[in-house]
């Protein structure tokens, strides 16, 4: 087994490696120089999630608000109007 050094270069969009000896001359292995890269896609924000998150929250606060009025105000609506909860 001989020595031999891994190099790496991460970058934000993009990873490189190249396989060297100690006198860091490329590796070959089956023909093939070892060396090459990876492009990576970009991330994706978080605004998308965090709107829809946001707006889940709003709609069941709104829906308890709701819910609470309708527990306290009930008896008193139905004596004047019965069906007005149904529409």
């Amino acid at each position: 087994m001989e020595k031999y050094f891994l190099g790496l270069d991460i970058g934000t969009s993009s990873c490189g490696w190249a396989v060297t000896d100690p006198n860091y001359n490329l590796v070959r292995k089956k023909g093939k120089d070892l060396w090459g890269s990876v492009l990576i896609e970009q991330g994706q924000t978080a605004s998308e999630t965090r709107l829809k998150r946001t707006g889940k929250r709003r709609l069941n606060r709104k829906k308890l608000q709701l819910m609470w009025l309708r527990e306290i105000f009930e008896a008193e609506i139905t004596k004047f109007d019965p069906y007005f909860f149904d529409r």
